[in-house]
C-alpha cells in the first residue's frame, strides 16, 4: 500500500468526526499559524503543523496500514455486499468504485496538508422571528497548507470531486437537486456544492471548497468562509481565535505546544442553544406559575425583544422590552427582560429595580436569575440576593405547572453542564516520547453550582504507593465523584417536577423500606470514593487487586455478606429456569488462606476471587498472594513502586497532592489485541450454531473470517512502551499530564 491511500483514509476519517488525527499533524502555540484566520466565537479548534519529530509514529503506523492492506479485507467486504446485488447493481458499485478510486488518486492527500492543518466548529446565532424559531447547521472550517503548486493541483482535484458527487447525486434522483457554483463577492478561487432549488445565501448547508496561495479551505456555510478569507485578505477588522482573551487564558500555564493543541469553549457552545431555548420558552406564551402571565401584545414584543437580544442589538432589545413593559406592567416575565436587558446595556441601578419588581410581579424562576450571565454584574449586590431568595421562597410555595416543571429541568441542565468553562491540551514530543498537559477549568463561580459538590468534594489524594508493591506493571488510584452527592442532586431534580416528582421520590422510599435496604446509608454513604487498581507480575503471570475506600468496615462487610447472598439466589434462580447459566453460578466459601481473615472465596465458573474488608478498603484480588503483597507493602515489609525504576523513569507523578495518577504497561497491547480478535472469532463460531438459517450462516463465517484476518494487523500496534497520567484540582481547574512512550524499533524486535 503507498503512502498516498494511507493518507485519503486518515483525511477522510477527519472530515468524518470532524476533527484530525493525523499523527504526523502537529501544532506549535507560537506563531498562532492558522488560528489568526479563525473567527474568535468558534468552540471548537483543533490545530496543527508538521513535527519531524513525529515521524517515527507516522512509520509505525504506516506497517499497521501496509499489514491491512495485505489483508485483502477491503475486497472481501466488497465481494460480502455484491453477493446481496444484482448484476446490474454489482456493475454500477464497481464503475462508481472505479471512479472514486481515481478521483482519490488524483489528490496529493500528504502533500495538502504538508505544513498545517486546522479545523473549527461554531453553532450559528438562532434565528428568531415571531412565532418562528429555528437554528441552521453548524459552522465548519478546514484548512490545509501545503506548498502552492500543489495546493493549486489538489484545489483541481477536490473540484473534480465536487462536480462529480453533483452528477452523480442528480442522475440518481432524476433531477437537478445540488449544483456546483462559483460564487462571486469572495476574491479568491471558490467551488460550492448547494441546493439547486434555492439561492446560495438562503441554503440551509452548502459545502464550499476555496484556494489561496498555499492554503485550501473548505467549509460547511458560507458566512464563516466568508470571514476566513476577508481574515487572510486583511478585510476583518474583528478579533480572530488567535487574539481572543478567553484562548490566550485557556493556553496559561501550559508549556509551549510542539505538537498540537485543542480548545474547547463550553460557555460558547451553550450560549446560543440557551438563546434559542429562552425564546422558545418566550414564544410558548400563556401563564407559566414560575414567571407569572403576559398578554399577546406584550408576548409579540417580548419575541421581538429576544431577536434583538439574539443579534447583539442589545439597545433596540431594551427598547422593545420597555415597550412590552407598557402594553402589559404587570408581566413578570418582562420586567425579567428588562433586568437583564438593562444590565447588560450597564445600567445596574436599573436593572436591579427590574429584578425585584419582576420577582414582585411573579417571576419566580431562581434557577434561572442564579445562572443569568446576562446578571452575572448585580450578583455581589445585597438587593439581587434578596430578590433570589425571594424567588426561591414563592416557588417553593406555589409548586409547578408542567410547563414551569420543564423550564425548570431544562435550566438545571444548562445549570449543570454550565459548570465547565472550556479546556485547552497541547501536545509536545521529546525523543520517543509524546506529552499532553490538559486545562479543564470551571466557572468562576462554581462552587454555588448544586453540581459542584459531586465532582469537586472528594478531599485531595496525597499516597499513591502505599499499597503498590515493587513488581507492580499498571496501576490507577483515584478519588472520584462523591456518589453521596450525585444521589442528593438526583433527588433534588426530581422534586423540581412538582408534585409527579415528589410522588416518585415518595414511592422509592416506599420500596426501600419494604425491602429493609437504605440506598445512601447502607450503599453510598459506605465508599470515601478512592479507589485504587493494581496489576503486578507473578510466578503465575499476571495478577490484580482492586481496593476501594469504605468508611466503616464493620458494616460495609456485613453489607457485602448479604448482597453476595442475594446475588447468589438471584443466579440461581435464573439457572432454574435457563439452565445454560449454572456455570455462571456465584459460589462463595469463607477463604482458607490464614494471611485473609475473614475472606471469601468468590468462584463464578473455573475463576476463583479472594474478597473481603480490610485495612479499611473493599478488597477483590485474583489471588490471595497478590492481596498479601499489598498489604505487606503497605506495612512496610515489601519494597514498594518507588523502588521500581522502570515506572519511576517513565511514568507522570505528581508533585504534592492530586487526584488521580495511573501507569499502563503497553508491552504486549498488539498481542491483546490479537487473542481479542481471535476470542471474537471463537466466541461467533460458538454462536453460529445457534444460527439455523444457512444464508445467515453464510454471512457469518465471512464476518468471522475477515476479523479473524485482523488478529496480524493488530499485533503490529506493538510499538508502545507504557502511558501514564496524573491530574490536580485546585477547586477550579483540572490540570491533567500524560505521558506516552513508545519503543524503539530493536527492542520491538527483541520482544517479538
Amino acid at each position: 500500500m503507498n503512502n498516498k491511500a494511507s493518507n485519503v483514509r486518515r483525511v477522510v476519517f477527519s472530515l468524518c468526526v470532524f476533527g484530525y488525527l493525523m499523527p504526523n499533524i502537529t501544532l506549535g502555540s507560537t506563531p498562532p499559524g492558522l488560528t489568526k484566520y479563525v473567527p474568535s466565537d468558534v468552540f471548537l479548534c483543533i490545530y496543527g503543523k508538521t513535527n519531524p519529530e513525529r515521524q517515527f509514529i507516522e512509520d509505525y503506523w504506516q506497517e499497521v496500514c501496509d499489514a491491512f492492506e495485505a489483508t485483502g479485507i477491503t475486497n472481501d467486504l466488497m465481494a460480502l455486499v455484491s453477493g446481496f446485488l444484482s448484476d446490474g447493481q454489482s456493475a454500477e458499485v464497481e464503475r462508481l468504485k472505479e471512479k472514486i478510486t481515481q478521483l482519490i488518486d488524483d489528490v496529493d492527500w500528504h502533500a495538502m496538508a504538508g505544513k498545517e492543518v486546522l479545523f473549527a466548529e461554531r453553532l450559528p446565532k438562532p434565528n428568531i422571528s415571531g412565532s418562528s424559531i429555528n437554528m441552521g447547521p453548524p459552522d465548519l472550517v478546514w484548512m490545509f497548507r501545503g506548498d502552492a503548486s500543489s495546493a493549486k493541483k489538489n484545489f483541481q482535484g477536490l473540484s473534480a470531486i465536487f462536480r462529480t458527487a453533483a452528477d452523480e447525486i442528480n442522475s440518481a434522483v432524476g433531477n437537478t437537486v445540488v449544483a456546483v457554483i462559483e460564487p462571486e463577492g469572495f476574491g479568491d478561487h471558490i467551488v460550492t456544492l448547494a441546493p439547486a432549488s434555492m439561492p446560495l445565501d438562503q441554503a440551509p448547508a452548502s459545502l464550499s471548497l476555496a484556494l489561496r496561495n498555499d492554503m485550501i479551505i473548505m467549509t460547511l456555510g458560507t458566512d464563516i468562509l466568508k470571514e476566513t478569507l476577508d481574515f487572510m485578505q486583511g478585510r476583518n477588522a474583528a478579533k480572530s481565535l488567535a487574539n481572543c482573551p478567553r484562548y490566550k487564558m485557556a493556553l496559561q500555564g501550559l508549556p509551549e505546544a510542539e505538537d498540537s493543541v485543542t480548545f474547547f469553549d463550553m460557555q460558547t457552545m451553550l450560549k446560543p442553544i440557551q438563546q434559542l431555548v429562552t425564546a422558545g420558552m418566550a414564544s410558548m406564551g400563556g401563564s407559566s406559575a414560575s414567571q407569572g402571565s403576559t398578554n399577546q401584545a406584550a408576548a409579540a414584543l417580548n419575541r421581538q425583544a429576544l431577536k434583538a437580544y439574539g443579534e447583539k442589538d442589545y439597545k433596540k432589545a431594551l427598547s422593545l422590552i420597555k415597550k412590552a413593559n407598557e402594553a402589559d406592567p404587570d408581566s413578570g416575565l418582562v420586567m425579567y427582560n428588562l433586568a437583564c436587558f438593562s444590565a447588560i446595556t450597564g445600567n445596574n441601578e436599573d436593572a436591579l429595580t427590574w429584578l425585584t419588581k419582576a420577582v414582585d410581579g411573579g417571576f419566580h424562576d431562581p434557577q434561572q436569575i442564579a445562572r443569568d450571565d446576562d446578571l452575572k454584574a448585580l450578583r455581589g449586590d445585597a438587593r439581587f440576593k434578596t430578590a433570589l431568595a425571594k424567588a426561591k421562597k414563592a416557588a417553593e410555595g406555589h409548586g409547578t405547572s408542567d410547563k414551569s416543571a420543564q423550564i425548570a429541568i431544562v435550566n438545571r441542565i444548562f445549570e449543570t453542564i454550565g459548570i465547565m468553562d472550556y479546556s485547552a491540551t497541547v501536545e509536545y514530543t521529546e525523543g520517543r516520547t509524546t506529552h499532553s498537559s490538559c486545562k479543564l477549568a470551571l466557572v468562576k463561580d462554581a462552587a454555588s453550582n448544586p453540581f459542584y459538590p459531586v465532582i469537586a468534594s472528594h478531599k485531595p489524594l496525597k499516597q499513591y504507593s502505599r499499597y503498590l508493591p515493587k513488581e507492580t506493571e499498571s496501576f490507577s488510584v483515584s478519588s472520584s465523584m462523591s456518589f453521596v452527592a450525585l444521589y442528593h442532586f438526583v433527588l433534588d431534580t426530581i422534586k423540581m417536577v412538582g408534585p409527579e416528582g415528589i410522588g416518585i421520590l415518595q414511592q422509592w422510599d416506599q420500596v426501600q423500606q419494604q425491602h429493609g435496604f437504605n440506598v445512601e446509608r447502607d450503599l453510598l454513604a459506605l465508599f470515601e470514593g478512592e479507589f485504587i487498581s493494581v496489576t503486578m507480575a507473578s510466578d503465575l503471570g499476571l495478577a490484580s487487586v482492586t481496593m476501594v475506600k469504605v468508611t466503616d468496615e464493620e458494616v460495609a462487610r456485613e453489607k457485602l455478606t448479604m448482597g453476595l447472598k442475594h446475588l447468589s439466589e438471584a443466579m440461581q434462580q435464573m439457572a432454574a429456569q435457563q439452565p445454560m447459566m449454572a456455570m455462571f453460578a456465584l459460589r462463595t466459601a469463607e477463604s482458607t488462606d490464614e494471611r485473609l481473615p475473614d475472606f471469601l472465596a468468590i468462584s463464578i465458573g473455573s475463576t476463583t476471587m479472594q474478597l473481603g474488608v480490610v485495612d479499611g478498603y473493599l478488597m477483590l484480588g485474583t489471588s490471595a498472594d497478590a492481596i498479601a503483597l499489598c498489604r505487606d507493602t503497605a506495612m512496610g515489609k515489601h519494597p514498594n513502586i518507588t523502588k521500581n525504576q522502570r515506572i519511576m523513569n517513565t511514568a507522570s507523578i505528581p508533585q504534592g497532592s492530586f487526584t488521580s495518577i495511573s501507569f499502563t504497561d503497553k508491552r504486549g497491547l498488539g498481542n491483546e489485541l490479537a487473542g481479542l480478535m481471535s476470542g471474537i472469532s471463537m466466541g461467533g463460531s460458538m454462536a453460529m450454531m445457534m444460527i439455523p438459517d444457512p444464508q445467515q450462516q453464510k454471512i457469518l463465517v465471512k464476518v468471522l473470517g475477515m476479523i479473524a484476518k485482523m488478529a496480524p494487523v493488530v499485533k503490529k500496534i506493538d510499538f508502545y512502551e507504557s502511558s501514564s497520567s496524573s491530574t490536580t484540582f485546585n477547586g477550579l481547574v483540572w490540570m491533567t499530564k500524560e505521558v506516552t512512550n513508545y519503543r524503539e524499533k530493536e527492542h520491538r524486535a527483541s520482544a517479538n
